[in-house]
């Protein structure tokens, strides 16, 4: 036995921890729970078994209710022979209301609280008998289709448009006291409209879908009084059922078409529907059969107004047990209302063409048929809606378009027929004949990712709508150049498009800083516009970028100052000093105070010619150079010193002398060997023009005949270079014997 739990207890808790708003947690449907159909929210499942259609009482509404009321809150009723009864005779739901006073139908003691007040909170022992009912319904698959509020009813907050804290204990209370039914649903109020405003119906749905941890589905119930087919809480997260109120009972054509017009609005809006209200009364016997297939096949789920269950003929009990054993063993939860597909006797149809309907007929006049069918073998259950008898065709043949056939014997003319494509046609066995996007390979889900027509199962290209339009062997949605065969997928730059359709296989940017049309790779200024690439230095820089256009090295000295205009082209002068405006910088000027275009050097000392003291860097000034630009020749040749004469013959003699200490071993060196008869010696003057000899130190002569007498020959050996004679002597006089022998022609070489 659970202890009370009182309200103002709770809403102490709330007060003091701040009114923290719960979240809601990862809810995950119970195995076997009715729960929407996740792939046609229209109708519903049990979760991992198959689909699930509602058939039952509409009432009583006091269900909770019946009996004499105990002291301690509890009931002495009927209520187990109800469930009885129904787990005998068919009917898979009970309609009943949690809270009946406070405003609503029922006199005060009809709700689950203490003492039948809503402040303090709800009664153990009250709702345990509660679950002794609802656990006997649960293991018999009886729907528990619970409304918190009966219409009117209004236990808390009146007028508010949102849950407030003490309405919020008794959410959480009841959801989590039942959730744990697999055939649980949940309503919210009974013609809410009466007392809740839109906003207030959202904002309950909303708290209920946090605290109830197993997903259970939630309907609403307002009046329809115009039949206008809209729901006006469409489009909710939280709500999934339309709980259909239909007032004045009517033609079952007429709560056929509002039925099929309601479902249109639950395609859009993403819910399903129930028609749990044809005021005043469902009816009995033939007109509750028909009434209850008009809802049916025009897409919801029915539960009886008026069907007590104590009072209930048990063949209407039946005729529930019946459609719902039916519907349950079809695929309608595939299906949508096709009336359009009607022919010959059909009333109505549910469809999912071409693979399977369900086809109605009531009273059968005739055959049922079916139009724009698709040729084929078809597999036929038929069902006498009243009497339950059913009757198994396997391969029957349809034609290309309408086609109709008779009931087969023993049925009455209150007939449905599930129709499907035959499994014998069925070459993989998937259960898919018509239409199979995978014919030869079993694919079930007939899954078509990229929707193409072709499986998954067997599409090469299962992403790819276009199937590797340009063949390449790689599908489109990893094909780097879809359109362009590629098959080697090169992607040189890494971009994502292959190089085959890259307009820039070697620029991951494409172009994309300069946009010019060139790409980046090839492009000589990347981030400059340049279309035509104009390089006039040919540097590899487009003059659009190029800091120096005439300038190949790009100013190679850096200091800021182009080749073409830099007065210094390889070394830095930032300030291009030039002291001598000889177009030369003076940072690279050999004489930067003396203009000489030709920078000459002799010496490659870095000192220019022109200002150079030593031209040719033999150690001698200019000024003392005797050859200023021939460092071979730094001075005169010296005097020849020690002459020797030998007689070798009467006509030879051998001439020898010491050799000079400079000057004769480069340049024009040499010795000039004058002769002639002594008394003619004096008028020798050319000596530069004598006969020069190379560098030696003996001359073999040929005597010439004895000289006159009073005379005789002389041999003057003087030594030369490119600055001239060396000493030959000196004068009695003391002058240069070289002074005294200028500009006499030179005697011929003996």
């Amino acid at each position: 036995m659970r202890t009370t739990t009182h309200l103002s207890s709770l809403l102490s808790l709330i007060i003091l921890l701040g009114c923290v708003v719960a979240t809601p947690a990862d809810s995950q449907p119970l195995p076997g729970q009715i729960m929407v159909d996740p792939d046609n929210p229209q109708w519903l499942i049990r979760n991992g078994i198959g689909p699930m259609y509602m058939a039952g009482p509409g009432d009583p509404e006091n269900f909770l209710f019946r009996g004499t009321r105990n002291a301690d809150g509890t009931r002495d009723g009927d209520q187990d022979a109800l469930i009885d009864k129904l787990i005998e005779f068919g009917g898979n739901a009970i309609y009943m209301q949690a809270v009946r006073s406070h405003g609503g139908d029922g006199d005060g003691t009809n709700n689950p609280f203490i003492n039948d007040r809503a402040s303090e909170g709800l009664s153990d022992i009250k709702l345990d008998q509660w679950e002794t009912w609802f656990t006997r319904m649960d293991d018999n698959d009886i729907v528990i289709y619970l409304f918190l509020y009966d219409d009117g009813s209004t236990p808390y907050n009146r007028g508010s448009d949102i849950v407030e804290p003490d309405e919020e204990v008794f959410l959480e209370a009841m959801m989590n006291r039942f959730e744990g039914y697999r055939n649980l649903m949940w309503s919210i109020g009974e013609e809410y409209d009466e007392q809740y405003s839109e906003a207030r119906m959202i904002d309950i749905a909303r708290v209920m879908h946090i605290y109830d941890d197993h997903d259970h589905i939630i309907s609403a119930h307002h009046a329809d009084w115009s039949r206008t087919g809209v729901f006006q809480l469409s489009g909710e997260p939280h709500i999934d059922q339309w709980a259909m109120y239909i007032r004045d009972t009517v033609a079952v054509d007429n709560i056929h078409g509002d039925v099929v017009q309601a479902w249109d609005g639950a395609v859009a809006g993403g819910y399903g529907l129930a028609m749990i209200e044809l005021w005043p009364n469902h009816g009995s016997g033939e007109i509750l059969r028909h009434r209850n297939w008009a809802c049916g096949m025009g897409g919801a789920h029915v539960l009886c107004t008026g069907m007590n269950i104590d009072t209930t003929p048990t063949e209407d009990l039946v005729a529930c047990r019946i459609q719902v054993d039916f519907m349950e063993s079809t695929d309608y939860n595939t299906m949508t209302p096709r009336d359009d597909l009607a022919f010959a006797g059909t009333e109505w149809v549910l469809g999912n063409p071409p693979n399977s309907y369900i086809a109605y007929a009531e009273p059968l006049s005739g055959n049922m048929g079916l139009q724009g069918m698709t040729e084929g073998w078809y597999d036929f259950t038929w069902v006498d809606t009243e009497d339950g008898t059913t009757i198994e065709q396997i391969g029957v043949r349809a034609e290309s378009g309408d086609n109709a056939w008779p009931a087969p014997p023993g049925l009455g003319d209150e007939i449905a027929v599930w129709i499907r494509a035959s499994a014998a046609s069925d070459e993989d066995m998937d259960g898919v004949v018509f239409g199979d996007n995978c014919p030869d390979i079993p694919n079930a889900d007939q899954a078509d990712a990229d929707a193409d027509g072709d499986g998954d199962a067997c599409d090469d290209c299962p992403m790819d709508p276009d199937n590797d339009v340009d063949a390449d062997m790689v599908c489109g949605d990893v094909d780097n150049c879809p359109d362009t065969a590629n098959s080697d997928q090169m992607d040189t730059d890494a971009d994502g498009p292959g190089d085959a359709c890259d307009v820039c296989p070697g620029d991951a940017t494409d172009d994309a800083l300069d946009m010019d049309g060139v790409c980046q790779d090839v492009d000589n200024c990347p981030e400059v516009v340049n279309p035509t690439q104009l390089d006039l230095d040919r540097d590899t820089l487009g003059d659009a970028c190029d800091p120096c256009i005439f300038d190949p090295e790009n100013d190679a000295d850096g200091d800021g100052a182009c080749e073409r205009d830099d007065n210094c082209p390889v070394t830095a002068n930032a300030d291009q000093a030039n002291g001598d405006a000889d177009a030369l910088g003076d940072a690279c000027d050999n004489c930067p105070f003396d203009t000489n275009a030709d920078q000459a050097d002799l010496d490659g000392d870095g000192v220019g010619n022109a200002c150079d003291l030593d031209i040719d860097g033999d150690g001698t000034d200019n000024a003392d150079d005797c050859a200023p630009v021939d460092p071979g020749d730094p001075d005169p040749a010296t005097e020849v010193t020690n002459v020797r004469h030998a007689k070798i013959s009467d006509s030879l003699s051998t001439l020898s002398w010491d050799a000079v200490s400079s000057g004769l071993d480069f340049g024009e060196g040499g010795y000039v060997l004058l002769v002639g008869g002594i008394r003619d010696m004096w008028s020798v003057r050319n000596l530069n023009d004598a006969c020069r000899r190379p560098p030696q130190v003996e001359l073999t002569l040929d005597i010439p005949d004895v000289p006159p007498v009073g005379d005789g020959w002389y041999y003057l050996i003087v030594g030369a270079n490119d600055c001239g004679l060396g000493a030959v002597g000196v004068s009695a006089g003391t002058s240069d014997v070289r002074a005294e022998l200028i500009g006499l022609p030179p005697p011929a070489c003996p």
